[in-house]
């Protein structure tokens, strides 16, 4: 097709869209919605999932090693497993009482040095960081609750009543019940002079000198008398998990498939009601392929509408939501994450989803005869048998993948099989969905014969129905597909629950 046969068959598209206008916008609100979910879901997961730094830093601070004592690990036996010039910084946790009237709380203690090694764990938001042990500091939540504020005195059971000297939080557990203890504390349960906490070390140590080290193997432990320790490097705890933006495409692909099967069924009703006008492009020398684009230019059009639409509605709401997103995460977010790679995906699926839904009323729209087309009659209906052989494969072929998926999830829950297992169950799906699709038009076509003996209104509705297969059969499947997820969403949850239920007995 020439440059000058697209710009025509584009203008006919465009006078299309302005004419159906209702039509139009039903189409580009059934692909926006999708788009828009998926969107909204990727620039959230972008925006709340924390960087590898971020976790690194609240994990490590801005040490290289994390060491894990052993049981009656001491730090001579650490201190001689590494060079002289090494930098070893304690932190410990543990759990102290808060006195508040009538009640004791728990709430979690922690002693470190927020400007040595651990700088990053946790976050001074007001005030400063203990300098002694009469000193802490507090989180929010621990001074709301008791209602101190810095330089106000707080009572813990067997610490006393130290003086609160700034406020804290951990970036990743905003509301968490804290307090800051002073570093000379696990300096002190390190040297055994304290007993009850958990203490654990930041390492600094110069680059390559634990290369090889057993104790800081990235995969097995090191339980033997000589390294009674267990050492997480940076660069093991840096690997991050798998990007959740493509089961978000994925999941959204399949939604969309709904939505191609209730716009396939407009498109349908579109060329219905232009069949003149084709047949009057057909007699002024139009070809099949000019009568098949002007309806792949409707889809065109209208799916580059709603994958732009969508795409900036569902970034807008994440904005919108941007103000609130620390309160609903429970940990410092920081602003708006775009992920321009996997949004553009978003959009081109929105895309191809609404070509999709034009394709068959498109290829119908190439095929009727001209002086039919002219004379505004409805096309006779070809029978429906090819499209149950096609529909019957591809059932088939959705319960083999599915079944095959299944399998995979069932041997290996958890392993490298597993991604590849919801691959399988999906694309199983969307077949079987699109099988019963094709196989809808000849079931029905028996409405009509199933009519005969009813009464004349159910017998013209019945008869109307089956005439009108090829827009009916879509929205059939579609409405068959959400009963379908309904049903195998409640049995999974079902299930789930009777496993609950018998691994408790």
């Amino acid at each position: 097709m020439s440059i000058s046969g697209v710009r025509a068959v584009a203008r006919i598209a465009w006078r299309g869209i302005g004419r159906s206008r209702g039509r139009s916008a039903l189409i580009v609100l059934l692909m926006l919605l999708p788009v828009a979910a998926m969107a909204a879901a990727i620039t959230l997961i972008t925006t709340v999932s924390p960087t590898a730094e971020e976790t690194l830093t609240n994990r490590m601070g801005v040490a290289d090693y994390e060491v894990q004592p052993g049981r009656g690990a001491t730090t001579d036996e650490l201190l001689a497993l590494l060079p002289a010039d090494a930098q070893v910084e304690p932190w410990s946790y543990d759990l102290v009482r808060l006195v508040a009237p009538g009640r004791l709380i728990n709430v979690s203690a922690r002693s470190m040095d927020l400007e040595g090694l651990a700088r990053g764990k946790l976050v001074i938001t007001d005030g400063r960081q203990p300098h002694n042990q009469q000193e802490v500091a507090v989180s929010t939540a621990v001074a709301d609750f008791a209602g101190v504020g810095v330089g106000d005195r707080i009572e813990l059971e067997d610490w006393g009543t130290p003086i609160v000297v700034g406020l804290v939080e951990d970036p990743f557990w905003i509301n968490e019940p804290l307090i800051l203890l002073d570093a000379s504390i696990a300096r002190e349960m390190e040297n055994g002079e304290r007993s009850g906490a958990t203490t654990q070390w930041l390492l600094n140590v110069p680059d390559g000198a634990l290369d090889g080290a057993p104790w800081i193997d990235d995969s097995t432990v090191c339980m033997t008398s000589v390294c009674n320790f267990q050492g997480y490097s940076r660069a093991w705890a840096s690997r991050s998990s798998a990007d959740p933006s493509p089961a978000v495409l994925v999941l959204g692909g399949l939604a969309l498939v709904e939505a191609v099967l209730i716009a396939a069924a407009a498109f349908a009703v579109g060329v219905r009601r232009r069949q003149r006008e084709l047949g009057l492009l057909a007699a002024a020398g139009g070809e099949r392929r000019h009568l098949a684009g002007t309806v792949l230019g409707e889809g065109a059009l209208l799916g580059g509408i709603a994958g732009v639409m969508g795409v900036g509605l569902g970034v807008l709401a994440i904005v919108a939501m941007s103000p609130w997103l620390d309160e609903a995460f429970n940990r410092r977010v920081g602003p708006v994450d775009l992920s321009p790679a996997y949004l553009f995906l978003a959009g081109a699926i929105g895309l191809i989803a609404c070509l999709l839904a034009a394709a068959v009323p498109a290829r119908a729209a190439a095929r009727i005869p001209v002086l039919l087309a002219l004379s505004g009659r409805r096309p006779p209906l070809s029978p429906a048998r090819r499209l149950l052989v096609i529909g019957l494969v591809m059932v088939a072929v959705g319960v083999v993948l599915t079944s095959t998926g299944a399998t995979l999830r069932y041997g290996d829950p958890t392993g490298a099989s597993n991604t590849l297992s919801t691959v399988f169950l999906l694309v199983g799906a969307i077949c079987a969905v699109l099988g019963f699709g094709a196989s809808g038009p000849w079931l029905i076509e028996r409405l009509e014969s199933i009519g005969l003996p009813l009464p004349p209104s159910a017998r013209i509705a019945l008869r109307d129905t089956a005439r009108a297969r090829s827009r009916n059969a879509p929205i059939v499947t579609a409405i068959l597909a959400a009963f379908a997820t309904t049903v195998a969403v409640s049995a999974y949850f079902a299930s789930r629950d009777a496993q609950t239920a018998a691994d408790w007995r």
